[in-house]
């Protein structure tokens, strides 16, 4: 039994390793990309702390989020769920589209629920994809007349991301039919599923909604406060249809650790062009902003996984 222990503390320690090699690797790669020194001739500095002070006020949201959400079967702190948080994103920022994410989640959690907390960071997730999907379909109908030509002049599209979305709030209120669905199967792991889908009320899954839409909103804020320290001339309103449009593409193109950057750029290149004329500082605020809410965050993840115990 104690070489059993020790052998299993040995694979943990390595499979901590290889994730932080992981994730320092990316980072390191992705810093190469952008040009620091052409960043510090901005001068409204304000606006970058400003920036940087909402980085953990967004976590926090998410925390409180999945801490509701995991609180159906299991006691956490918010601290905890914090924790948890800052330790998912540095198990998942070298993975595609992050999956890799409720890998550092479920340490915080007992070994009994941990298929449970993964059930529940996927509800997370799809509350958030939720809001920038609605978001991104409402952008739709304020792009100016001739501004994105493929959407200006497709009436039917625009109605179709209206349809989906509706479609995807329906189905988010009414997970109960899973349990109708899948509820027939004589399957522990199955049935362990199907209740955790099951078992939030209306009322907790609209807490999750606005949780979300207001960590949506503070990251909004985060993309146009970079685009003032920038100089970038385009209005609020503006932004908010532009980065509302920008997450919506990167939602359905699949992104791996080596074209990530590559994707990133090229689509918020692809939607602000039609406003913006300086294309590069867009490009500034998209490496910049995720710096700020990622590299920040994955570094003082990379500390809390090392010194978890599994």
């Amino acid at each position: 039994m104690g070489i059993y222990l020790k052998n299993k503390r040995t694979i943990i320690n390595v499979i901590k390793i290889f994730i932080l090699i992981c994730a320092y690797t990316y980072i390191y790669f992705k810093f190469k990309e952008i040009r620091f020194t052409e960043i510090s001739e901005f001068s409204n500095y304000q606006y970058l702390i400003y920036v940087i002070l909402l980085m953990p006020i967004n976590w926090l949201f998410e925390s409180k989020k999945w801490q509701l959400l995991i609180s159906k079967f299991e006691d956490i702190s918010l601290l905890q769920s914090f924790k948890a948080i800052f330790t998912g994103i540095t198990t998942s920022v070298f993975t595609p589209n992050r999956v890799g994410e409720f890998v550092g989640r479920v340490m915080f959690v007992s070994e009994d629920n941990r298929a449970k907390a993964v059930v529940s960071t996927i509800i997370g997730s799809y509350s958030q994809v939720l809001i920038t999907f609605i978001i991104g379909a409402f952008s739709f109908f304020f792009i100016n007349k001739g501004q994105i030509n493929f959407i200006d002049n497709n009436l039917y599209l625009k109605w179709v991301f209206v349809v989906i979305a509706v479609i995807l709030v329906i189905l988010f209120f009414n997970m109960r039919v899973f349990k109708l669905i899948f509820g027939r199967y004589n399957n522990k792991h199955i049935i362990s599923i199907v209740d955790t889908v099951s078992g939030y009320s209306f009322f907790e899954l609209l807490k999750v909604i606005v949780i979300s839409f207001l960590r949506y909103v503070v990251f909004f804020i985060q993309f146009y406060l970079l685009l003032v320290f920038f100089n970038v001339d385009i209005t609020l309103f503006e932004s908010f249809i532009t980065v509302g449009l920008f997450y919506l593409f990167l939602m359905f193109i699949p992104t791996f650790v080596i074209s990530e950057p590559g994707v990133r750029i090229s689509t918020s290149i692809m939607v602000f062009s039609f406003y913006v004329n300086d294309i590069s500082m867009i490009v500034y605020t998209v490496s910049l902003l995720w710096v700020i809410n990622i590299v920040l965050p994955t570094l003082l993840g990379s500390v809390l996984l090392i010194k978890r115990k599994i």
